[in-house]
């Protein structure tokens, strides 16, 4: 039986397989919990794993000893993802990730949730039991982070953890990334974690490891981007709202920015708090933790990483809702790098009224 050394509850290497079933030996000192998830694999933009490929079965035999069961399914796969599953087994290179039961906050603990050398912790944290995680990925236009960061504060962050994760230092490095970091190692926001990666993994890669560890803590998650506004009830009315409309289904996604750009992203339908839409652009989404594990997190893979998302909500009769009226804006009219063509229609909302001051 294959024996693995484990380190981190994050990105654990199992590897390949010649049988559909295959039993591991943990060997570590970290608790880990019941319950594991395949971390998303592929390199095509469109190509990334739902649904699951694998179950997981952890027991633990003794103290620092854990065997697990991994089983891959006879489900039907699409086509581009095929190619890894075409016999018995499984060709791609299978990474894990454990949800630990432990909810402690310490850099220590961070750490080891989050993968081996990703980078430095800092956590500034007052209290053990959150409702809310927001996930900042950061990266450069540090003007655009200056107004995030300002606008960001003067929320109502209540119950909220904030994690910020900063690649700034990554790649490129000039002085408007050097302007980055400063100002996310120097903003006293309570209550967050701050992670400075080492290596650049890109947006989807930040996203995915913070919803990871924002879920060990939180039910509800929330994604942001860095040059975005906001009103200062826009957490505590979306999430409200999110609630609210989730009992209509269960599959629901929530934007609180309702974009001007009609012709990507089209109003279904209409009602008193909230629009239907077809689809949403990544600015900043709204999802309980469940909905993460099930449809969005396999997604997480490339820079379509928010067209992904969209496609597995809609594809499995979700919702997708925006607030009426929206409650952030985007004012990020420089790319940050996946939109080139600086005629193509930048998109702001359509009814946001900043109140963050009042």
């Amino acid at each position: 039986m294959k024996t693995i050394d484990v380190n981190n509850y994050s990105r654990i290497h199992i590897g390949t397989s010649t049988t559909n079933i295959l039993n591991v030996v943990l060997i570590t000192d970290l608790e880990l919990g019941d319950k594991c998830v395949t971390d998303p694999f592929g390199t095509n933009k469109m190509r990334f794993q739902h649904p699951e490929m694998f179950t997981y079965s952890l027991k633990k035999i003794k103290t620092g000893m854990y065997e697990l069961c991994i089983t891959r399914s006879n489900i039907i796969l699409c086509q581009s993802t095929a190619k890894f599953f075409w016999k018995d087994g499984w060709t791609v290179e299978l990474y894990i990730t454990n949800i630990p039961h432990e909810k402690k906050i310490t850099c220590d603990h961070i750490t080891r949730l989050i993968p081996r050398n990703y980078g430095c912790v800092d956590v500034n944290i007052s209290q053990n039991e959150f409702k809310i995680g927001i996930v900042v990925p950061l990266f450069s236009r540090h003007k655009y982070v200056e107004t995030f960061l300002s606008s960001l504060i003067k929320s109502d962050l209540s119950d909220c953890l904030i994690v910020f994760i900063d690649e700034s230092m990554t790649k490129d490095v000039d002085d408007d990334k050097k302007l980055v970091n400063y100002l996310v190692k120097n903003i006293c926001v309570n209550n967050s974690i701050k992670i400075f990666k080492t290596v650049h993994g890109n947006m989807f890669d930040s996203i995915i490891v913070g919803c990871d560890l924002a879920s060990i803590y939180c039910d509800t998650l929330i994604t942001i981007d860095s040059d975005t506004i906001h009103a200062k009830n826009w957490v505590t009315q979306s999430v409200k709202l999110y609630y609210k409309t989730l009992q209509t289904n269960e599959n629901l996604i929530l934007s609180p920015f309702n974009t001007i750009n009609t012709k990507k992203h089209v109003i279904i339908d209409e009602f008193d708090e909230y629009y239907t839409k077809n689809s949403v652009g990544g600015c900043c989404l709204i999802f309980n933790k469940n909905i993460y594990f099930k449809l969005i997190r396999c997604g997480l893979i490339s820079h379509k990483w928010d067209t992904n998302l969209i496609n597995n909500i809609t594809n499995n009769n979700g919702l997708i809702i925006v607030t009426k009226p929206s409650l952030i804006d985007h004012i990020g009219f420089e790319s940050s790098g996946h939109r080139t063509d600086n005629t193509q229609e930048y998109d702001v909302a359509i009814d946001f009224v900043c109140t963050h001051n009042q």
